[in-house]
């Protein structure tokens, strides 16, 4: 069988992990993108030995045995997460009308370069869909479709067209506004809608020195959720995160349930949805295990004893009335 070789251009984002880059890079190299975009950061100078470790980094990238346009974009000091990814995207897309984006530390399964290239295709006149996800953090959601329509999105392995990049804004300037409407009281949970507020309100901050969080990320799922937007999440996970640990910018605890997740690869031909409409069950499921299980102790306690009492009482969610 001949390999797969993906037709959209990949851009790779990189800074000082030798080791998951070139494990990342060889899955990338088995997909021969004929335009590959790197986009790496520069070292910190307060950081012993980091200068040593990006210039290794990019040593790997630049190491390419098959036929390929390469572009890179390389700080020449630290822009930091926030800035060196938002701006390393403004350039991609400033030359591109499509992408698939993988991290240094986010290691797809084989087939998820067709799977973006095709539905890259399919939706790039959709103003509905917004992003195309690799991964599934609920590790598989049983539907007869290869893929569902969600809210909630992950940034580990994902693709874009520049139409959905241009809405897209670092500092959120529409946010102080926007946050007058609640746009998130639609959300299952009121802990996500407050911690998000929290969060855009600290990223939003004119003043970098008052901010406690250093990313982007944020930014877009604010982005594609205040435009209507939807995100394409597969049915089954295909990216594993392999870059927990010590060294990493914000995914340091490797006990974390969301480290190394198994994937699981995608069948072709992909089986479509036939419309083009919100998952409810994803987003039930999003919620119970990803939002409500990281409820504190102490308040899930407190639902279980109200739960036990009300059972004792004979009063069931069969047993409540319709309002």
């Amino acid at each position: 069988m001949i390999p797969y070789r993906v037709r959209s251009p990949v851009a790779f984002m990189v800074f000082n992990r030798p080791s998951v880059t070139a494990t990342v890079f060889a899955r990338i190299a088995a997909a021969q993108p004929s335009k590959l975009l790197i986009v790496a950061d520069g070292a910190r100078s307060h950081v012993a030995g980091e200068d040593e470790k990006v210039r290794e980094v990019r040593r790997i990238v630049q190491s390419i045995d098959w036929p390929c346009e390469l572009a890179v974009n390389f700080a020449d000091r630290n822009m930091g997460c926030r800035n060196r990814i938002s701006s390393g995207l403004d350039w991609v897309f400033a030359q591109e009308e499509r992408a698939i984006i993988l991290e240094d530390d986010c290691l797809p399964a084989p087939g998820f370069f067709r799977y973006c290239d095709e539905l890259l295709e399919k939706y790039r006149d959709e103003p509905r869909v917004m992003t195309v996800c690799g991964s599934n953090w609920l590790r598989e959601t049983p539907s007869e479709h290869s893929y569902l329509f969600t809210t909630h999105m992950s940034i580990w392995g994902w693709a874009t067209w520049r139409r959905a990049w241009r809405t897209y804004d670092v500092d959120l300037k529409s946010w102080p506004q926007k946050k007058l409407e609640q746009p998130f009281a639609q959300l299952l949970s009121r802990k996500e809608a407050g911690a998000l507020t929290r969060t855009l309100d600290n990223l939003a901050d004119a003043n970098p020195a008052n901010r406690t969080v250093n990313t982007w990320d944020f930014q877009w799922f604010y982005n594609c959720y205040v435009h209507g937007g939807l995100a394409i999440t597969p049915a089954a996970n295909m990216i594993s995160n392999i870059g927990f640990g010590a060294d990493a910018t914000h995914t340091g605890a490797l006990a974390n349930k969301l480290a190394n997740i198994p994937v699981r690869d995608v069948q072709f031909p992909l089986v479509h949805p036939p419309t083009i409409e919100l998952s409810r069950e994803f987003e039930q499921a999003y919620y119970r295990t990803l939002i409500r299980k990281s409820l504190p102790e102490r308040v899930r306690n407190f639902f279980r004893r109200a739960k036990k009492r009300l059972r004792k009482a004979g009063i069931t969610r069969d047993t409540v009335p319709a309002q």
